[in-house]
């Protein structure tokens, strides 16, 4: 049995919150190592912004953004270009100092237009090698209620799209009825991690070989205990998979961890839960690995952090820090 189709708006909004450890949970270590491989490219306020992973060499990427008109999810590829999502409905194709490159694609209609069914662009993950961008699209339907003059939405679907950057074609559709799938994750040129979250007894994580659904991997616990599955990232070696676990609302995170497993480089069979970040004082965000997988970085409402994950360690040898404050939606590239 899965989670019906139709949901309020608020679950799919709500994603969108942060979270702010405490600083007791969150000292580190002085032994703790951090990789400074690669950039991280993120959003800060309305603009993308690109720096080093230790928040050092802030570049900003985009500069007309403004809070009517913002952009949003970042991704980066191996040859320095950038996707990131405007409005909720555009997908703009960058190079490294913020030159669009190519046209302008539209992929959803955002909430204004003449009919009830409308849809929202989110999540962009762009493909290594730069030729493929992967985005979540939500579909749903406006309501409203003369008697009261209320006012609302029904989500009806959520489906990833895959489209060629370069035309603008779309290539695939990720689809499965009575599921809402959402959140890809680049795991190579051919691999997309992606998610089900609110499937009751249906599987939570998928693998695709550049597939319009790939194959189910695993789900979270047993159909008492189950929670939601999402927002998660693969490291290059498979060895290391972080999701995020939990509602992640902005009024319901109080039981929402970073949940870090072992693969062991096995994506048929369940990975082997080791440790969590635990949200302290809102949702948390994307979270995305650096290029060795030694590190892990996330967002919430203070900024970006990174921890080193070595599941050898007690406690995976956690220790958070602050890297980036105010930043949000980070995305770990191997390329400066």
């Amino acid at each position: 049995m899965k989670k019906p189709y139709l949901r309020t708006l608020l679950v799919v909004t709500g994603l969108l919150g942060f979270a702010v450890p405490s600083a007791r949970a969150l000292a580190a270590p002085a032994a703790a190592t951090y990789s400074n491989a690669g950039s991280i490219v993120y959003q800060s306020g309305a603009n993308i912004w690109l720096a080093a992973p230790n928040g050092s060499g802030k570049r900003q990427i985009t500069r007309d953004g403004t809070k009517a008109s913002p952009y949003q999810y970042p991704t980066r590829a191996l040859n320095g270009t950038i996707e990131t999502i405007r409005n909720l409905t555009t997908l703009y194709h960058l190079n490294p100092y913020g030159k669009v490159i190519g046209r302008l694609l539209k992929v959803a209609t955002g909430p204004s237009n003449n009919i009830p069914l409308h849809t929202m662009a989110m999540d962009a993950a762009i493909s290594p090698n730069g030729q493929r961008v992967a985005v979540t699209t939500v579909e749903y339907e406006g309501i409203f209620d003369p008697s009261t003059g209320a006012h609302g939405a029904n989500i009806i679907s959520e489906d990833i799209y895959y489209y060629a950057t370069s035309t603008g074609k779309t290539i695939l559709r990720a689809h499965e009825a009575g599921s809402d799938l959402m959140s890809p994750a680049w795991v190579n040129n051919n691999q997309v991690l992606f998610f089900a979250p609110y499937n009751i007894a249906a599987d939570q994580v998928y693998l695709g070989q550049f597939h319009p659904l790939g194959w189910p991997w695993f789900a979270d616990g047993d159909f008492f205990s189950r929670q939601p599955l999402n927002h998660g990232d693969l490291t290059t070696q498979k060895d290391k998979l972080a999701v995020v676990r939990g509602n992640d609302l902005v009024n319901d995170w109080r039981s929402t961890t970073i949940q870090i497993y072992r693969t062991n480089g096995n994506l048929h069979a369940a990975p082997t839960a080791v440790c969590a970040i635990k949200a302290q004082h809102g949702a948390i965000g994307k979270v995305t690995w650096s290029p060795d997988g030694s590190t892990l970085a996330w967002s919430d409402s203070n900024g970006i952090w990174e921890s080193p994950v070595n599941l050898s360690a007690a406690n995976c040898g956690l220790a958070p820090k602050l890297v980036i404050k105010g930043g949000t939606n980070p995305d770990w590239s191997p390329v400066r």
